[in-house]
């Protein structure tokens, strides 16, 4: 679908799929990807990409740019962005979110501020990459399973792309939902069909569903930009949430705060959140862990559990969408 981008992007991603201490060994997911949780817009490019069989990325870490094989890409990009254990199912739906948001990404072209690459390695802007090289000592004796588990995801569908009216979609993903997805609309604005809020119930058996931040009243007001008020107690009021569940908008001290941006601020798991607070101290009890939207990680591996197809979970995540 090709549209221009609004003030959006989100993304990612990482963690509370699977038992924390999993994540050092088989990767941890972005809640999103593209810019977690940012409310920058993908850009629409200075430039088209020349070459769909290869893809300019800028390595953040490195701060330079390479031109990768789409294929390497996307075996380094799952490696980041989902745990090697998943589901086969699951492994390719993450797979083919991925070329399907490269794809997007190269459609959109060149950007400046990435010195001429179409996409960033950075999860919070696009979406992870790591060499899987550099899991070898993680993974060990298991890397030469793990990686041929994830590269036979990536070539299953590495010649598909999911479209809405013809066009690649903004393939956006987080790694566990509240139970329900979020819609676009609610988080970034938008008009995008295909990211609406449904059902992701199993996202509620994630070890990481829920956690808990506790901050003095001087932390939580100080992270908000805002003075200590003499009634703390008093000063959080108007909290509006989506049908989903998720946070929409909360007034402190009266000054409003979107969900995201409360959620950014206090660098919460996710905008699902609960706001208490007792004897001098802010409890917030959040459910999930990313901006909501999209496919959920840990969703996608427990339908898959249930004997869904990649293309069922894709379906599910993106209503309305084809697989071509």
């Amino acid at each position: 679908m090709k549209r221009t981008a609004v003030i959006f992007l989100f993304c990612l991603l990482t963690q509370l799929l699977i038992p924390t201490g999993l994540y050092a060994l088989f990767g941890a997911p972005t809640q999103d990807p593209l810019p977690e949780d940012s409310s920058e817009a993908p850009s629409d490019g200075t430039a088209p990409a020349a070459d769909t069989d290869s893809i300019s990325v800028f390595m953040a870490e490195k701060g330079s740019v390479e031109t990768l094989s789409l294929r390497d890409y996307l075996i380094g990009v799952v490696a980041a962005e989902m745990p090697a254990l998943y589901e086969d199912e699951a492994l390719k739906a993450q797979a083919a979110v991925s070329v399907t948001l490269a794809r997007y990404m190269q459609k959109t072209g060149a950007k400046a501020d990435l010195d001429g690459a179409v996409i960033s390695s950075d999860y919070r802007r696009h979406q992870a990459y790591r060499d899987p090289a550099s899991y070898k000592a993680a993974w060990g004796e298991g890397y030469d399973a793990y990686l041929k588990k994830i590269e036979a995801a990536v070539d299953a569908v590495i010649d598909h792309t999911i479209t809405y009216d013809g066009e690649p979609i903004l393939a956006v993903f987080h790694a566990v939902s509240d139970g329900r997805t979020e819609s676009a609309a609610a988080v970034w604005g938008g008009d995008y069909p295909y990211l609406v809020s449904v059902d992701s119930s199993g996202d509620r058996l994630s070890s990481g569903y829920r956690d808990e931040t506790t901050l003095s009243a001087k932390e939580f007001f100080e992270k908000l930009g805002l003075s200590v008020p003499d009634a703390p107690d008093a000063a959080v009021t108007d909290k509006l949430y989506t049908d989903a569940g998720y946070l929409k908008s909360v007034t402190v001290s009266g000054q409003t705060f979107s969900g995201l941006s409360f959620r950014q601020k206090l660098g919460l798991r996710s905008s699902a959140v609960e706001i208490g607070y007792a004897d001098g101290v802010f409890t917030l009890v959040t459910r999930g862990y990313g901006h909501g939207v999209g496919m959920s990680q840990y969703g996608a591996d427990y339908l898959a559990r249930q004997g869904y197809t990649w293309k069922e979970i894709v379906a599910h995540y993106y209503p309305g969408t084809e697989i071509s």
